[in-house]
This record gives C-alpha cells, sequence and structure tokens, in this order.
C-alpha cells in the first residue's frame, strides 16, 4: 500500500530539504554579482545573487520571530 502526502506535508517536506540541498550551486560569475553573507543566525555563508537578496538575509538574521532561513 503506497502512502500519500498531503499538500501540506510535501510543501513541509520540500522546505525542509531546502536547508540541506541547495537549489543549484553559485559560482563565479561575469555576468552575476555573487555576495557571501555570514550568517549567525545559520552559522554558515550563504550564497546570494543579488544586493537585495544581501540585505534580506541581514534582516532575517536579526528578526527575532524568524528561527532560521535560506535563501532558495
Amino acid at each position: 500500500m503506497e502512502a500519500y502526502l498531503s499538500s501540506s506535508e510535501v510543501v513541509k517536506e520540500a522546505l525542509e530539504s531546502a536547508f540541506y540541498e541547495p537549489a543549484r550551486n553559485l559560482t563565479k560569475s561575469r555576468g552575476k554579482n555573487i555576495h557571501r553573507y555570514a550568517s549567525t543566525k545559520m552559522g554558515q555563508r550563504i550564497s546570494v545573487e543579488s544586493t537585495l537578496e544581501f540585505d534580506a538575509c541581514f534582516h532575517f538574521d536579526f528578526d527575532k520571530s524568524i528561527k532560521r532561513f535560506d535563501v532558495v
């Protein structure tokens, strides 16, 4: 008998996997400005593609209502 996941369980599982498996790897590029944000909350460096994402990481890191985050 196959077990089917409800849509909320599928979403929860996808969000959890985002913390361990990035959607894609960001490497050096001539056309993109890759930034690295050193997160104190997450205890790791997070690679982002824009200054807007970098600024968002800063706000996520210091917002007490957010327990953890990842840029996907």
